[in-house]
C-alpha cells in the first residue's frame, strides 16, 4: 500500500514539475523569438541618426572596420547589435551587422545603411535566412 502512495506521489510530482518547465521553458521561447528586441521602426529610425556609413572606406578601414563601429555605437545607444561575418568563399568574407528586433535578426550593411537580409525563427525551430547581395 505504502508503494502505491509513493508511486502516485511521484506521479503527481512529476506531472507538477512538467507543467512548470512547459511554462518555463514556453516563456523563455518568448522572450528570445518575440519579446526581446525592438521594432523595425527603431532601428530604421537609429540608422538615420548613427553617421558609420559616412566614415571612408580605406585598405586598412573596411567592412570589418564599418561594422565593429556600427556595433559600438548601437550597444552605447542599448541596442542589441553584432558583427556578422558572412562567408562565400575560403578567403572571401564581408562584414555585416545583425540587429535583435521583435522577430529575430535584421542584417544591415554599415557602409550605406542598407537591409541586406533577416533571419527568423518559427515556434518549431525552423530558421529563414535571407542574404541579398548587390
Amino acid at each position: 500500500m505504502n508503494n502505491h502512495i509513493i508511486n502516485i506521489t511521484m506521479l503527481i510530482t512529476l506531472i507538477v514539475a512538467s507543467v512548470i518547465l512547459g511554462v518555463f521553458v514556453d516563456r523563455i521561447w518568448l522572450y528570445y523569438h518575440e519579446g526581446n528586441g525592438v521594432d523595425n521602426e527603431v532601428i530604421s529610425q537609429w540608422l538615420d541618426d548613427d553617421d558609420t556609413d559616412s566614415l571612408k572606406f580605406t585598405d586598412k578601414f573596411k567592412c570589418l572596420g564599418f561594422s565593429e563601429v556600427m556595433v559600438e555605437n548601437a550597444t552605447s545607444d542599448n541596442l542589441d547589435a553584432s558583427v556578422v561575418i558572412l562567408r562565400y568563399d575560403p578567403g572571401t568574407d564581408h562584414a555585416v551587422v545583425a540587429f535583435k528586433v521583435k522577430y529575430d535578426y535584421l542584417f544591415i550593411e554599415p557602409q550605406s545603411d542598407k537591409l541586406v537580409g533577416y533571419m527568423k525563427t518559427s515556434k518549431e525551430g525552423l530558421t529563414d535566412i535571407e542574404i541579398r547581395g548587390d
